[in-house]
């Protein structure tokens, strides 16, 4: 086999994971809307409504839009790709592919692919609706969006990773629910750090790393001080990510929950 072939196998295999991803976005379309309705509803309610009585220099409304757009990517990167993977190895189709010449890189950028497009959609229809509720224009837009695509994908590899070694569904969902309601609820998504009087709990919302990707998310947003990226930001997440992609590749492929 030549170089040229291999090329068009490995286009081939990447070609099809994607169809069956979208086929499955497809599928699920009604529960994924149910969850974005859920999440522009809490935005009405939290920042139009409640926001108004909140005397602010910037508005209530667009101090919030940052950290429930996280939020939500939060959600797309972690849950898609760990229900993907875990429900493809729990029917055998994950096996098929793995005894195939498809490479595992193609297999996992496949799988960070379909989690792309689908954050994609799910990001027009949240930021389309609230743009008639509130000011949600963007300050910052390469930086705002380069930050958001690398959260995607850095969640998307620990949701794969999830889904690579939880042994039944309840073991699935347990890392994910975990990170996203602990990560979320100290990130200050929906509050500013200077609100918090207790100074224990405020070392613990610095501790977490999501404060950092909402705050920056925020200062690219709406120009938020609290915490001031530093230039090449998402340079060092690009980077990052290209180093947990090349882990978990390692993973995968000694993974006994793929290889038995």
């Amino acid at each position: 086999m030549n170089r040229l072939e291999y090329f068009n196998l490995q286009l081939s295999g990447f070609r099809s994971f994607l169809i069956r991803g979208a086929i499955r976005i497809w599928r699920l379309r009604f529960q994924s809307l149910a969850i974005l309705i859920g999440a522009i509803f809490n935005f009405y309610v939290l920042g139009v409504l409640l926001g108004n009585s909140i005397p602010t220099v910037v508005p209530y409304a667009r101090q919030v839009i940052p950290g429930l757009l996280m939020h939500i990517m939060l959600l797309t990167g972690l849950q898609d790709p760990c229900w993907n993977l875990f429900i493809q190895r729990f029917n055998k189709e994950l096996m098929a592919a793995v005894s195939s010449p498809v490479h595992t890189y193609t297999i996992l950028l496949s799988f960070v692919a379909v989690t792309l497009f689908r954050a994609v959609i799910s990001f027009m229809i949240y930021y389309g609706a609230i743009s008639f509720m509130a000011d949600a224009t963007i300050l910052q837009p390469l930086p705002f969006f380069m930050l958001l695509g690398n959260t995607v994908v850095f969640f998307s590899l620990v949701g794969l990773r999830s889904g690579l070694m939880a042994r039944d569904f309840a073991d699935a969902g347990a890392l994910e629910n975990t990170l996203i309601n602990i990560g979320i609820s100290l990130s200050g998504s929906i509050y500013s750090l200077d609100m918090i009087s207790n100074p224990f709990v405020k070392n613990v919302v610095k501790f977490n790393p999501v404060y950092y990707l909402t705050s920056s998310l925020k200062h690219y947003f709406w120009g938020c001080t609290n915490f001031v990226p530093p230039m090449g930001t998402n340079l060092v997440f690009f980077g990052v990510n290209i180093l947990a992609f090349l882990y978990l590749a390692r993973l995968f492929d000694n993974s006994p929950n793929i290889r038995s």
